[in-house]
């Protein structure tokens, strides 16, 4: 049920820094073009934050073969720079 509840807020958590993000960029979020821009940057986050995580989760599943300890930190952790990183460059 936690890991549930982890991904049901990390998703929630990408949905709004893509809907922040579009309307930053100028985008009316109201539209088709803007909605389609937010779910697309949703999913281009969810993307990057998963190649990102499966590197060291999977370097620890080789070694030691089990769940790494920590795993959903990590994935907050790299969840958070992306969206930082995604908030900033659409300042610019």
């Amino acid at each position: 049920m936690l890991l549930f509840l982890n991904i049901f807020f990390l998703l929630i958590t990408i949905a709004a820094t893509a809907t922040v993000s579009t309307i930053m960029r100028g985008h009316d979020i109201s539209t088709q073009a803007g909605i389609g821009f937010a779910v697309g940057s949703a999913i281009a986050t969810l993307g990057i934050v998963t190649i990102i995580t499966s590197i060291p989760v999977g370097i620890y599943w080789i070694i030691e073969r089990k769940r790494m300890p920590g795993m959903m930190i990590t994935v907050w952790v790299f969840v958070a720079l992306v969206s930082i990183i995604g908030l900033i460059t659409a300042k610019t």
